[in-house]
């Protein structure tokens, strides 16, 4: 082999040799330029970096395309799954009690759902949303059970509790741009320290059978009232026809007296007489033996007559 020979094979061998490196570079960028394509689902929005720069916030879903890493950065925000922060934090550690408005010690546990409102703000506004949440949702609780008695917490105390926090978390979350919504705010538990808990338990216990009574006399009061009222219904009407008979009476007396007046003017002995016989009548029916007494003319009795009213007059001489 001459050495014209030699230079020709060494150069055919670096022509082949850079023609499959152009090959292996063209299919380097040309799949380097096809690993922008990127898709977002329909649960996402997606955030658009370029160089560190944000250009879009709010990619909705379908197939995108960006410059590869590391020129643009693509961030997949879920912004319509629900997460959940789980308060336990009062349970975990002895000390880790918080205190009602009354100065007792309470424990409870707390579930609160969120989700992501605001993709950008999420991002570039807050270092760590989630400890934000956390706090904030620790103040809250501080907050609305030292507003409350123990009773009144372990009892109907939850939904206040609930519906404080929801209002007070969500208003500060917009203040510290977190970019969170709250979906719901749920307390899993609340109850006394374990040393304590019996005594809270009889508490609860009494309170509940004071609703029962209540509820029971409440039945009874509503079971007497439609009675009661009935009977007393009654007692107006009857007290209604007594005054009108009184009435129709006394308008019944007048008029006689006014004829027995009428007629003394014209006869007075008459009206003696009659009125001496009525007073009579009426003084006799209620009178249970009647003893008619004949005198003689010395003044001493000489016989004695018995009115019976039913079985007729007895004669007899007195001794």
């Amino acid at each position: 082999m001459n050495h014209k020979s030699i230079k020709e094979t060494f150069s055919l061998s670096i022509k082949k040799t850079l023609s499959i490196y152009k090959w292996v570079l063209f299919l380097s960028v040309a799949l380097y330029l096809l690993s922008g394509i990127y898709s977002v689902k329909s649960s996402e929005l997606a955030i658009l970096q370029r160089f560190g720069k944000k250009i879009d916030d709010k990619i909705q879903p379908g197939i995108h395309y960006a410059m590869p890493w590391p020129i643009d950065k693509i961030t997949h925000i879920p912004i319509r799954n629900i997460r959940r922060l789980v308060i336990d934090d009062f349970s975990d550690a002895k000390d880790a009690y918080t205190i009602t408005g009354d100065n007792h010690l309470i424990n409870l546990e707390c579930v609160i759902q969120y989700t992501i409102s605001e993709p950008s703000t999420y991002i570039f506004c807050s270092d760590d949303p989630k400890l934000i949440l956390k706090e904030l949702a620790v103040q809250a609780l501080v907050h609305s059970l030292a507003r409350m008695t123990i009773d009144e917490a372990l009892t109907n105390g939850k939904s206040k509790i609930a519906v404080f926090m929801r209002q007070h978390l969500q208003q500060n979350l917009a203040i510290t741009n977190t970019g969170l919504l709250i979906a719901s705010v749920e307390l899993s538990a609340i109850k006394p320290p374990p040393y304590v808990k019996r005594f809270f338990s009889d508490v609860v216990e009494s309170r509940m059978d004071e609703q029962k009574l209540i509820h029971e006399a409440e039945s009874y009061q509503n079971q007497i009232l439609p009675a009661a009222h009935a009977q007393a219904a009654q007692l107006v009407e009857n007290a209604k026809a007594y005054r009108q008979t009184t009435i129709l009476d006394s308008q019944a007396e007048t008029q006689r007296f006014q004829k027995l007046l009428s007629s003394a003017s014209e006869n007075n002995e008459t009206v003696r007489v009659t009125l001496y016989q009525e007073t009579m009548a009426h003084i006799l029916k209620q009178v249970g033996k009647l003893h008619v007494v004949q005198m003689k003319s010395d003044g001493k009795p000489a016989a004695k007559i018995r009115l019976h009213e039913l079985t007729g007059t007895n004669v007899g001489h007195l001794p």
